[in-house]
């Protein structure tokens, strides 16, 4: 489900912006809540010594590391809410149990390093320009922007576009002998073909007494996954949606451009869309041999629809990291990484520098904070403080 509605549409997306720290990010606040909230820490009783340490330092690192890791406590609540409400667990055994206890120490750890880190960024922020990113604004929240980004996670925007092959500009298209020729195209393809034949045989085959849960209970599990879903998307939304610097985005409402939330919001769409697939499951193949293949043509069926989605959306992915690295505004940004480093003193280095922040500025917006008078704002202040001379003097950009 995560394959079939993960689709890069931008280049601020977290898989195309820093993909490996924001892909880190989306499984440690996955995973933290399923140590936290693990079955066997929802039916035990108290917590140990070292297990309250871990906790307390996991609970620290998450409120030392992005902002997006200030969710993992909200997502230790929900998960224990959540496995609560499926077991029909006693309030009172809830509130003793180590999943409880564990929550509490994570809590106290995160707030130990959260309180006086905001204090400091505040403290920072009075005194000057302080990075709009960081900054949170509750009086200009847009209840419109908040729920837009939610809602973008199914791709309203580009699912169109990504159907009929079209990627915004990208006109770039690999040959059939790219593909032929591309290992990890192949292994994906088979990969992801084989799962979808193994797991269509396996619910066909199903017999009635391979059902471990009632109806009632699939529809109550299902019910839970979209839950949990849903609200994942808009606390994650929501706290991005404070953020002063993206409230700035805010000019069509529905469907805004892909940011640091994006891969969360697309995660908690894939547990919406697989909560939707388990409660519909519940309704057939009960009963009678008819019901039971009709269940097993509808299991082929999703499963079908599931590969050929997630199929479309590994070649739309493909297709924009073609672009990614060879587009004109790509090639300006790699080389004038290359001229900050490998330094050149010379006059005739220095007009190189130059003409590359120029043309870095001619392809992009003029107001925003990636505009090239503030790229070249932050690259002089890295050059002065690296090799003590400006990347290009502004007057000499200007001109």
């Amino acid at each position: 489900m995560v394959a079939s509605t993960f689709v890069v549409s931008g280049a601020l997306h977290p898989a195309s912006f820093f993909p490996f720290f924001f892909v880190a990010v989306a499984i440690y606040l996955l995973l933290v809540p399923l140590y936290v909230c693990s079955g066997e820490a929802m039916t035990r009783r108290g917590i140990g010594i070292r297990s309250a340490a871990l906790c307390a330092v996991l609970g620290m690192v998450s409120a030392m590391t992005s902002e997006l890791l200030y969710l993992v406590p909200v997502v230790c609540l929900l998960t224990i809410a959540t496995r609560w409400w499926l077991s029909r667990q006693p309030g009172r055994e809830l509130i003793r149990s180590s999943a409880f206890s564990r929550l509490v120490a994570l809590s106290v750890g995160f707030l130990v390093v959260f309180v006086p880190s905001r204090l400091a960024i505040a403290a920072e922020c009075s005194r000057g320009e302080c990075y709009e990113g960081s900054s949170a604004v509750l009086s200009t929240l847009s209840v419109e922007q908040w729920l837009g980004r939610a809602v973008a996670g199914l791709q309203f925007e580009t699912l169109s576009s990504t159907l009929a092959g079209d990627y915004d500009n990208l006109s770039l298209a690999r040959d059939p002998i790219d593909f032929v020729t591309n290992v990890w195209l192949i292994l994906v393809v088979l990969s992801l073909g084989c799962l979808a034949v193994t797991a269509a045989i396996r619910v066909s085959r199903a017999s009635e007494s391979a059902d471990r849960l009632g109806a009632g209970d699939l529809r109550r599990f299902g019910a839970a996954l979209c839950g949990f879903g849903s609200l994942l998307a808009l606390v994650t939304t929501l706290m991005v949606s404070l953020s002063e610097g993206l409230q700035g985005w805010h000019d069509r409402g529905f469907g805004l451009d892909q940011w640091r939330d994006s891969l969360l919001v697309q995660i908690a769409w894939a547990l919406i869309l697989y909560g939707l697939a388990v409660i519909a499951l519940s309704y057939i193949g009960r009963g009678n041999e008819g019901r039971r293949a009709r269940r097993a043509w509808l299991a082929a069926g999703v499963t079908a629809l599931v590969f050929v989605m997630s199929m479309n959306a590994f070649m739309a992915n493909d297709k924009f990291s073609i672009w990614r690295r060879t587009g004109s505004d790509s090639t300006a940004v790699n080389l004038i990484a290359t001229a900050s480093v490998d330094f050149d003193r010379s006059e005739r280095g220095q007009a190189i520098r130059c003409e590359l922040i120029s043309a870095y500025t001619e392809r992009n917006c003029t107001d925003c904070w990636h505009s090239g008078q503030r790229v070249l704002e932050e690259l002089n202040r890295l050059s002065r403080s690296r090799h003590n001379a400006d990347f290009c003097p502004v007057g000499l950009l200007s001109r």
